[in-house]
């Protein structure tokens, strides 16, 4: 009786777990419609956007990855805005950036970060 109790319970918190692992994170969206170029996620090039749960990752897990999305073509993101409801449910917020030239990431001075 107790083995089967505790199955009860084991279940239901590991099955938990493993859902939230898999929404942990974040990742840059860059959706294309299934054999051509076209663009059905919010990043385009040159605008990276970040899907990022705000509970599961962190602000620097978010700035890393657009970072590296304009580290591609030779520039740096600058933050431009965050918004909620046009990544996947699991990942809310979208943070969008912009790729810029060095100089004009200096130009523009510091910005509240994501």
């Amino acid at each position: 009786m107790a083995i089967l109790s505790a199955r009860r319970v084991l279940f239901p918190v590991l099955a938990a777990a493993l859902v939230l692992a898999g929404c942990s994170g974040a990742f840059v969206d860059r959706r294309r419609e299934a054999g051509t170029l076209k663009h059905v996620g919010n990043s385009l090039p040159g605008r990276p956007v970040v899907c990022y749960n705000g509970w599961t990752s962190t602000p620097e897990q978010v700035r890393d990855l657009a970072t590296r999305a304009c580290a591609d073509a030779g520039k740096v993101a600058v933050p431009v805005r965050q918004k909620a409801g046009t990544c996947p449910l699991f990942y809310p917020v979208a943070a969008e950036f912009k790729c810029v030239s060095r100089e004009e990431a200096v130009l523009a001075g510091p910005r509240r970060q994501p």
